[in-house]
């Protein structure tokens, strides 16, 4: 099985070409995504990387700033920073 998360920000929601544009960001790992990565191997499919998430052109940049971060956080603070 193959679950497949289209490139749509996470901040505007607005879908975008990643090869022209934007990409995709890996934040802190957390157990939540552990978790998850280890139910994937066990049931042999793969899918959207966990504690990752798409960034338009607009958002990309500060985004990468937050790595540090776990995602739910990061996503919190752009989404506060951009009134989304």
């Amino acid at each position: 099985m193959i679950a497949v998360m289209p490139p749509i920000c996470e901040v505007c929601s607005r879908e975008f070409d990643p090869d022209k544009e934007g990409g995709l960001i890996y934040f802190k790992e957390t157990e939540k995504g552990r978790a998850f990565e280890e139910k994937t191997k066990e049931e042999k499919w793969t899918g959207h990387p966990s504690d990752a998430a798409w960034f338009c052109r607009e958002h990309y940049e500060e985004a990468e700033k937050l790595v540090h971060l776990t995602i739910d956080d990061s996503i919190k603070n752009l989404k506060k920073k951009y009134g989304e």
